[in-house]
């Protein structure tokens, strides 16, 4: 299981964000809610929040802090698998596979069906194992990568609203906008003038 939790692996695979949501996420498979609502006292809720507040912040060598927190993560939560497994691990290293897939292509047209069938099951086994094991739905898990890597994106002044939306797997501007706002509380163009104003300061 260690290879799994490789810090090299989700690294290449994921944003920052993406990595603490996903290991957020799968620590506490078996109770949902808990790493976001911070109720967790366990040491993998700990240091995800930690992270989680590192990257929120940002502060100088933020980047290098987070690798050691995630290569720390990485130990506990192999530790807590190898001592007391808490997921079907042919379940996990399917939907792993698919996630992996995803994560390198997040503009392509996936849905539940694709992820499912390449999963090799029908699109109700596989909605029900993911939540048990994501603490979230499929279709949340795919807006919220597309939209925290469409935040990336808008670091960018060089790239449009409607490119972005075209590279996170929206073929509309405005569906990108509306599940943007949802996600994010404004819209693209109201993210990318205050992370602007924050850099000025």
């Amino acid at each position: 299981m260690n290879t799994l939790f490789s810090p090299t692996v989700l690294w290449g695979l994921m944003s920052p964000a993406e990595a603490i949501q996903f290991i957020c996420l799968f620590s506490n498979a078996q109770r949902p809610g808990e790493c976001q609502s911070h109720r967790s006292s366990d040491e993998i809720s700990r240091i995800a929040l930690m992270m989680h507040e590192e990257y929120e912040t940002r502060k100088e060598n933020y980047r290098l802090k987070l690798r050691g927190l995630l290569l720390l993560l990485s130990v506990e939560i192999s530790r807590q698998v190898a001592e007391k497994p808490v997921v079907d691990y042919d379940k996990f290293i399917r939907v792993w596979n698919v996630l992996e897939e995803f994560h390198q292509d997040v503009g392509n047209s996936w849905d539940v069906p694709e992820l499912a069938n390449r999963c090799g099951w029908s699109n109700e086994h596989f909605s029900r194992v993911f939540s048990s094991l994501m603490g979230q739905s499929c279709s949340e898990y795919i807006r919220n990568v597309r939209m925290s890597r469409g935040a990336r994106l808008l670091f960018d002044p060089n790239n449009s609203i409607g490119q972005i939306a075209s590279q996170v797997g929206y073929s509309d501007e405005r569906s990108f906008r509306r599940a943007f706002k949802a996600v994010y509380g404004v819209t693209p163009g109201r993210f990318r003038q205050q992370q602007g104003r924050n850099k000025a300061i």
